[in-house]
This record gives structure tokens, sequence and C-alpha cells, in this order.
């Protein structure tokens, strides 16, 4: 081949080093003498001159420094990576919100049927001291006579009945005996309370 011929065959080959770029934000830049590529996935590859092959940036591995900003950019700030970002109704972060809510329901549901741990406890131990002893009735409701909660004596004036025995109050329990009244009084965060079985019983002077 002549001279001439190998002078153009060489300025029709295409330059594989382009002129440097001036800025990071192009997909395309020249770093001290290094030509690099970011790909739209995020992947990173620098070109080695001395093999004339591109070469897939990946973390740890022997390559020289990336572009100034190009740290933070791309797939995870880094490597080469086909993967595809996660979508976010896939993360398993999702579960968390649906967790709270239905500890928070469960939480709820428990509460109004038994009431809270300490409340419920307190309820039982006042019930149960109720037993063998008398309460005054302090008026109506619904028609009905209303009685204090609070234990008196059944020698005490005012004593109008006493409790016989403390049943359960939770639906389904078993209720008092003929002869025997069945009593329920309010208890502030239970929802059922115990029932007091109760006798009418004489007043004294």
């Amino acid at each position: 081949m002549s001279r001439r011929r190998r002078s153009a065959a060489a300025r029709s080959r295409p330059n594989p080093r382009p002129a440097a770029s001036t800025t990071v934000r192009d997909a395309s830049v020249t770093h001290r003498g290094i030509r690099w590529q970011r790909g739209p996935n995020g992947g990173i590859r620098w070109w080695n001159d001395p093999e004339g092959a591109w070469v897939p940036w990946v973390r740890g591995a022997d390559a020289p420094p990336r572009p100034i900003g190009w740290e933070a950019r791309g797939a995870g700030g880094g490597p080469a990576t086909n993967k595809a970002a996660r979508a976010p109704w896939t993360s398993p972060y999702r579960l968390v919100p649906l967790g709270l809510f239905l500890a928070i329901v469960i939480a709820g549901v428990i509460q109004a049927t038994t009431g809270s741990g300490g409340q419920a406890a307190a309820e039982a131990t006042a019930a149960g001291k109720l037993a063998g002893h008398c309460l005054r009735q302090n008026g109506f409701a619904g028609g009905h006579p209303r009685y204090s909660a609070e234990a008196v004596g059944c020698s005490t004036p005012g004593a109008s009945v006493r409790v016989v025995r403390v049943l359960s109050g939770t639906p389904g329990a078993a209720g008092c005996p003929a002869g025997e009244i069945d009593l329920t009084l309010p208890y502030a965060g239970v929802r059922y309370p115990h029932v007091e079985c109760v006798v009418s019983v004489a007043h004294g002077g």
C-alpha cells in the first residue's frame, strides 16, 4: 500500500479518544486523560487505552479515579449493575404500617372486651372484697335500685343488700342462683365487670 493510501486510511479511522468534556453532567466525560461513560442504568465504565477496550467500573477493582461528582450518582453511587430498582410497592417495609395498624386494632378489641390489664385486675380485686359485705342503696337508675360500690357492715344503718357471692360478668358465664339478685357495679375501663349476687337484708337500728 502506498504512503498516500495509508495516510488516507489513517485519516478515515475513528479516534476512540474524544476531546475532553468540561462537565460531569454529560453521559461521557474525559477525566485525567481517561474517557468515562455512564449508562442509563447508572453503570460506569472507562476506556482502557493499552487494552483498547471498555472496562466496567466495579467497587474495589483496580481502576483510575472516577470523575468528580460521579461518586454519588448512578446505581447506588458506584458500580455498574444491570439489576433493576425495586418497585416501591414490592418493598418489605410496606408491611410495617400494616403490622402497626393490626396491632392497634387487636389492642383496641382486647381493651374493649376485657379492659386493660391493670383495670381488669383492680376490678376483680374490688369485686372479690364485696363478698360477705353489704351495700347501701343510693338512688335509682332506669327504674331499678342503684347501689354504692363501697362495702359496709350489714348492721350499718342504710345497708340494703348483702353480697352472697361474686361471679364472672363475661357473656355466657353462669348467673346467680334462684332467690339471689344479679347486681353489676360499673367499673371504668372494664366492659364486663363481675356480677354480685345479692339478697335483701333487714335494716338494723
